[in-house]
């Protein structure tokens, strides 16, 4: 290993809020304002405490164990710290400062703790009540400092910390602590919430106000605080520094004793794989389609059914109660039976998916439900064991060789660990409260029952504490990187996954490798993701006679780890043109298949998906499209006549989509113009979906120029104001399927007149040539 790297990959390991970067600023309530205690517990005078400072430090001392990691390690490093708290203030009093505390040091992290003083000076006027202070404020004023911030330093991460008080000193003898503690409770509920709905990983969470309440269940004397419940002995820093640098001590190295990772040019670090460069077949191909089927399917409830029938009172736990039982005797492992794929046939599918325009073809190799669909050696809870009795993977993979597409497969089962955790409830009303579900279950339960010999718990893994908040069911979504108190899987958890994503590699080939993670699998707790990768890169290169032809997908990636993959945005784009290739995966309906949406006509239409085509391939991306099947493998004739309807527009307008690249800027119209924000891995495609003929999207084949109309003027006239005799002098325009248009053209931009009759029910393609 490059020992220049080490110290980045042990700051890596310390929190992903601190990838490549130097200058970390902190800022807001007395915690951060030097050290308040001092080693026996007292409070220090203010001379005391700025020469105790170590370097503005000790105020955030779960940081200053990261310093001292980072200076026993890398002393050729530099890295700055700057402290800018100042006791007693509250956000507005912060946000007057930060032009100069924060703006102008150009932090590459700025950490913010505010909130305890806005509650404080509130009861200081309003001693008896919260009512009436405004919440949905402090939100907006947080809000637009996070904006504000980025608007000024684009590429600064923030991690915001949920304020605290614990129940000590003056405080605890207050006789309005439960009050003075719900309100900050209440700020440090608005501040998840935000950070949830930002996840982008520019701005992340330290939940201060978890680790206080954890503590005081440890330790009632509160002999962690100095004088009241907002000052922290050196003691509790301590504790604050080995809660959240976990990762680092707790670093998960997987075993290699069963799957041994191939060597080659790549080797498992970030340094390494920005080798990787991505391959012009993926490039030219722009649109695949995804099998996102499994056993989640058979029941037609959704998405996360494995998950939601566990969820008391939701629409999968009522549809599973039933249909087929309580989950405290029927749970999902007995809908594994029931997923027998009788009427599946790949190559037909296959064959009608290229027919469709695919390029490229992805299908589930397994879930968060855990189960594999292939004849696994490391999971017994398989598809060749269990239900279909065939090897799923094997199959696919063969039909995408016989239609000559490049093979794909997602695997989603490192999430297991906490995604199933629901399981371990128990109904709270009715009369199977308290009893439990069968996430609980174990090998030795199974005598006598159609699953005996088989272990639950390597299908459920839930043989642990569950994460912090488990019983929130949103609570999940803030530890997906394995952050916020979420419960850190076992070595043998991890090793199994490696394990078992070696064994897809190795048997089948695949060109292609997905994983629903942020960034890679265990990322940043474990080496997992980094050996996946460079074995799959090696192994590819020998597939390939020395040439890389795979393509791995990650989410929320940063600047650099997007030179090490392909960038997938679920169900969103970004609105503008990236110089690296990307991907956008999205569904005609759920991910898995949803007799409600079936029933409801919720459907993404042709047109809809032809809308998100287009923008996507404008700006440099592909388009990953799932149909969702039905638990006996086929689709229904809803979704065939969406398919039949989108093959007739790729048929004609494919040249327009194919082996394109984009033009000098990806479109013009009012989508464009705006300022469309990417909500964590995506989510923001409904504001694309909606565009109408007045969007234009662009694309680029040698010396011509498509402009896709994303629907048709009802004036038949197309007006593209970007196209002037400036940028692209124009001979000669061709609608796609009709023939030459006529046209004008001028400094202004270019003019064509449609012909009267549509030549497809979506959206006409101009192709323009330059003099």
């Amino acid at each position: 290993m490059n020992k220049r790297f080490l110290p980045v990959i042990i700051f890596l390991f310390a929190s992903c809020v601190f990838a490549f970067a130097n200058t970390f600023l902190f800022i807001g309530d007395s915690i951060t304002d030097g050290n308040w205690g001092s080693p026996s517990g007292y409070p220090c005078s203010t001379d005391q405490r700025n020469q105790w400072d170590k370097n503005h430090l000790l105020g955030h001392g779960y940081v200053e164990m990261i310093a001292g990691e980072l200076s026993g390690n890398s002393p050729e490093e530099e890295y700055e710290f700057i402290n800018r708290g100042i006791s007693g203030e509250t956000l507005n009093q912060i946000a007057a400062r930060w032009d100069n505390d924060v703006i102008a040091h150009k932090p590459d992290v700025v950490s913010l703790l505010a909130g305890t003083n806005d509650i404080h000076y509130w009861l200081e006027n309003n001693p008896s009540s919260l009512t009436e202070f405004d919440f949905t404020h402090y939100r907006q004023e947080l809000d637009s400092l996070i904006d504000y911030t980025h608007s000024r330093l684009p590429d600064t991460k923030i991690v915001v910390c949920t304020p605290f008080v614990a129940k000590a000193g003056y405080v605890g003898n207050s006789s309005n602590f439960e009050l003075r503690k719900a309100g900050v409770d209440s700020i440090a509920a608005i501040i998840r919430e935000i950070v949830i709905e930002r996840k982008s990983g520019k701005v992340e969470l330290v939940d201060f106000n978890i680790l206080t309440d954890k503590l005081a269940e440890e330790n009632p004397e509160m002999s962690y605080w100095v004088w009241d419940g907002i000052h922290p002995t050196t003691a509790m820093h301590y504790r604050m520094a080995k809660e959240w640098l976990s990762p680092s001590t707790d670093f998960i190295y997987v075993s290699e004793d069963n799957e041994k990772m191939a060597e080659g040019k790549f080797e498992p670090t970030w340094e390494s794989l920005k080798q990787y460069e991505v391959p012009e077949w993926f490039r030219d191909a722009k649109f695949g389609i995804w099998a996102h089927w499994g056993p989640q399917c058979v029941e037609g409830s959704g998405d996360w059914m494995a998950r939601s029938l566990y969820q008391e009172g939701s629409d999968a736990y009522k549809y599973h109660v039933e249909k087929y039982g309580h989950p405290s005797e029927v749970g999902f492992k007995d809908i594994l039976p029931l997923f027998k794929a009788e009427n599946w046939n790949p190559d037909s599918l296959v064959s009608l998916y290229k027919s469709v325009g695919a390029k490229y073809f992805m299908v589930l190799g397994n879930h968060h439900d855990n189960f594999d669909l292939w004849d696994s050696q490391y999971q017994h809870w398989n598809s060749k064991n269990i239900g279909a009795e065939r090897d799923i993977l094997a199959e696919w993979s063969e039909a995408a060789k016989k239609n000559d597409l490049p093979f794909g497969v997602s695997l989603h089962a490192d999430h297991a660990w906490i995604w199933y955790e629901p399981a371990q409830r128990y109904d709270r009303h009715g009369e199977k409260s308290g009893v439990y579900y069968d996430g609980k279950l174990s090998k030795k339960d199974g005598k006598g029952k159609w699953w005996e010999g088989l272990d639950p718990q390597m299908l459920y893994q839930q043989d642990h504490e569950p994460s912090y908040g488990s019983w929130s069911d949103g609570m999940i979504h803030s530890q997906w990187g394995w952050e916020n108190g979420a419960s850190k899987p076992s070595r043998e958890f991890v090793t199994n996954f490696y394990d078992r994503t070696l064994d897809v590699i190795n048997r089948y080939k695949p060109d292609l490798l997905y994983f629903d993670v942020t960034v890679l699998p265990f990322y940043p707790i474990s080496d997992a993701g980094l050996k996946i990768a460079s074995h799959f890169y090696n192994s590819d290169m020998e597939k390939n006679e020395g040439k890389l032809e795979g393509v791995i997908f990650g989410k929320i990636l940063d600047d650099e780890q997007k030179k090490t993959m392909v960038w997938d945005v679920e169900r969103g784009a970004p609105n503008q043109i990236s110089e690296i290739p990307w991907q956008t995966c999205t569904c005609i309906g759920g991910w898995h298949y949803n007799n409600s949406i079936y029933e409801n006509n919720w459907y993404k239409s042709a047109s809809q998906v032809v809308k998100l085509l287009a923008d996507v391939v404008s700006k440099n991306g592909n388009l990953l499209l799932n149909i969702p099947l039905r638990g006996d493998g086929t689709f229904d004739e809803k979704e065939y006549e969406i398919l039949l309807e989108l093959r007739n527009w790729m048929n004609q307008n494919g040249e327009a989509i194919y082996a394109t690249r984009p033009w000098i800027k990806f479109g013009e119209g009012p989508i464009a113009d705006a300022d469309i924000k990417i909500n964590a891995q995506g989510f923001n495609e409904d504001a694309y979906t909606k565009a109408s003929s007045s969007e234009i999207r662009f694309t680029t084949k040698g010396d011509d120029l498509y402009a896709i109309a994303l629907g048709w003027p009802e004036n038949g006239i197309i007006e593209i104001k970007s196209v002037s005799l400036d940028n692209f002098p124009t001979y000669n325009i061709e609608l796609l399927g009709y023939g030459p248009v006529k046209f004008s053209q001028d400094g202004k931009g270019v003019r064509v007149k449609l012909p009267k009759e549509k030549t497809n029910q979506i959206a006409p393609v101009l192709k323009l040539m330059k003099k």
